[in-house]
């Protein structure tokens, strides 16, 4: 016998090894289907507890009928809001001040953070002294990369805003007042004014105070007089959008109905969850800068609002849609400061 023969007979050797257990044995795996089952009653004493054979699941009340054939949601978590130290914000003819809860060393920081957010890559600030600190020229029109070429080409620029920001110390904290200019090609085509005087700055603006006030209230400077503050009840989310805190001391619905009462704003009849500005008796109201070419568009303050109620382990929140408005972070800012006393 040669080596091919006797490798192709080990090979056969193997094969049979290999399948014996099927075709020599017999497949019981699915005998259990046949089964029947044992009916024999357990015979007990007289007086003894009649035994139950159940399958007791924990909840099963609260399980889901897996019958049904639904598609399939992933879950998410609730929009999280975080709360604000009060600070509190007034506008002159010329710039916009917050005043501060923080020394003007942690001001300037916030401030310089602010900067370096809106910037991005490379210096954000100009120019600092004691008591003031101005920004680089920022481009609010983005150029796309043909456009920069041609701006490099003509050495015609689009118009860039600058920021100025003054620091004044009090007793309690800082004083700091927000100011802009436009330059073009390097040179200002405006003097300094108010923020509120133009909506792309305004928004900034909008989020340096919930940015400002977020960060005062995680560091806690003032925590001699934590027991003592009340808690500010305007809070803030990661959208820039704020949220109003709700007595927790009343229901839910007393709470919302006098703290609706106190802001000025007025369930709309017929409409649910749907509310509307009453005049504000405030002569110093903040307001929205007009938009160009867009004079049909309705003010913020004669507008509708949609609302809804978000629960978290906080409490509760009043969020007020403001997804439809033009400027929603400033229309935001504009419905948050009726809650402010």
């Amino acid at each position: 016998m040669n080596k091919k023969t006797i490798k192709l007979a080990s090979v056969g050797a193997l094969a049979i090894a290999l399948s014996g257990c099927s075709l020599l044995l017999t497949d019981h795996s699915n005998d259990y289907r046949n089964e029947s089952v044992n009916s024999v009653v357990l015979k007990v004493p007289a007086g003894a507890l009649q035994a139950r054979d159940d399958l007791v699941i924990p909840n099963e009340n609260k399980i889901a009928d897996l019958t049904k054939d639904s598609k399939f949601v992933v879950p998410r978590a609730v929009f999280v809001f975080y709360p604000m130290a009060k600070i509190a914000v007034e506008s002159s003819q010329d710039s916009i001040v917050f005043n501060v809860p923080a020394n003007m060393v942690q001001s300037k920081k916030m401030i310089k953070d602010f900067l370096m957010a809106l910037h991005g890559d490379g210096e954000s600030v100009a120019s600092t002294a004691d008591n003031k600190i101005v920004s680089v020229p920022f481009e609010f029109i983005k150029q796309g990369w043909w456009a920069s070429i041609w701006s490099d080409i003509s050495r015609n620029f689009p118009e860039t805003i600058v920021f100025s920001f003054s620091f004044k110390e009090t007793e309690k904290g800082t004083l700091v007042s927000v100011q802009y200019k436009v330059e073009e090609n390097g040179k200002d085509t405006s003097g300094w004014m108010n923020p509120t005087s133009r909506n792309d700055v305004y928004a900034d603006v909008v989020r340096l105070w919930g940015d400002m006030g977020r960060q005062v209230n995680k560091t806690s400077v003032y925590l001699s007089e934590q027991g003592n503050k009340t808690p500010f009840h305007v809070w803030i989310d990661h959208r820039g959008i704020f949220a109003i805190h709700l007595n927790s001391n009343n229901t839910t619905a007393d709470s919302l109905a006098s703290q609706l009462a106190l802001a000025g704003l007025k369930p709309v009849t017929g409409k649910e969850n749907t509310l509307s500005v009453l005049p504000s008796k405030d002569t110093k109201q903040f307001s929205v800068a007009p938009i160009a070419g867009a004079g049909k568009v309705l003010a913020w303050d004669k507008r509708e609002y949609k609302y809804n109620i978000v629960h978290q382990k906080a409490g509760d929140f009043l969020v007020i849609d403001v997804s439809a408005s033009p400027n929603p972070e400033i229309t935001s800012f504009l419905l948050a400061q009726r809650f402010v006393k």
